[in-house]
């Protein structure tokens, strides 16, 4: 005679048989990390050299600099016009380099293009000594406003040298050509493209401060931008301002080569956006 199984036992032997199936699987834990894992971690992360981005600098850089560099241009005009007022009046050679632009012969005079044997009159060393710091101002404030970019034509200045240079040569050859045109045309037409000669010397401005920082970086005086473009730019006219009271136009002659060195890196890294 069969045994019938009522329904709760049934329940039951299902229950029991579900819990003798599970007791087979163990529950889930959590394993325990080693308490050095974080150390250990951040040992084996390789180090990251800090990039001008790492330093942000304030949102409003790009209106200090140019307020910075409006002023430090109004300077300069005033100390270039005041120094060359007595000796375009008192030396009749300087008249003679262009007898038909007063302010042409101003420009001769700070570029040097003057007899190598003529000697300085006390108003010249005041001249070069305001363009430069011209100079310095103007590179100054383009590395503050754009250090990333400096320091990226800064790199491409190590990594092809040979190519800049002969980049930065090609380019200076016509420029040059066009402002020795500029210094011996009539004072209307000079007044006319002055302006232009002046964006024309921005892309060398740039070129120097990068230049500046790209010496920085191999002496080691400062590390980041616009620091190091700063210190770099301000020792590199230094120098061409101690030669140019001795030569002044070997002194402008360098300027434009090293100037035109950072041009051609300038280029090459398309405004330092490839500099990397």
């Amino acid at each position: 005679m069969k045994h019938e199984v009522s329904s709760d036992e049934a329940l039951a032997a299902a229950e029991t048989a579900t819990k003798r199936l599970l007791n087979r699987f163990a529950e889930p834990q959590a394993i325990a990390a080693p308490p050095d894992l974080a150390a250990r971690v951040l040992a084996a992360l390789p180090e990251r050299t800090p990039t001008p981005q790492a330093r942000p600098w304030p949102r409003f850089s790009f209106a200090m600099g140019l307020v910075a560099a409006l002023l430090l241009l109004m300077l300069s005009g005033m100390g270039l016009y005041a120094g060359t007022h007595f000796v375009v009046g008192e030396s009749d050679m300087l008249a003679e380099v262009a007898p038909t632009s007063r302010l042409s012969t101003s420009l001769a005079v700070v570029w040097g293009n003057l007899p190598l044997q003529q000697t300085l009159t006390p108003n010249q060393p005041a001249i070069i000594g305001v363009a430069s710091l011209a100079t310095l101002a103007f590179s100054s404030a383009i590395a503050l406003v754009w250090p990333c970019r400096t320091r990226g034509v800064a790199l491409t200045l190590h990594q092809a040298p040979h190519q800049t240079l002969r980049l930065g040569l090609l380019v200076s050859l016509p420029m040059g050509l066009a402002m020795l045109l500029l210094s011996l045309s009539p004072l209307w037409l000079v007044l006319l493209l002055l302006p232009l000669a002046f964006l024309l010397h921005l892309p060398y401005l740039m070129g120097l401060a990068a230049l500046g920082d790209a010496l920085s970086i191999k002496v080691g005086w400062a590390s980041m931008p616009p620091s190091s473009a700063i210190v770099g730019s301000g020792i590199i006219l230094f120098g061409l301002l101690m030669l140019g009271l001795v030569v002044p136009l070997i002194s402008v002659l360098l300027f434009y080569l090293l100037a035109g060195y950072g041009l051609g890196a300038l280029l090459l890294s398309r405004g330092g956006v490839e500099g990397s």
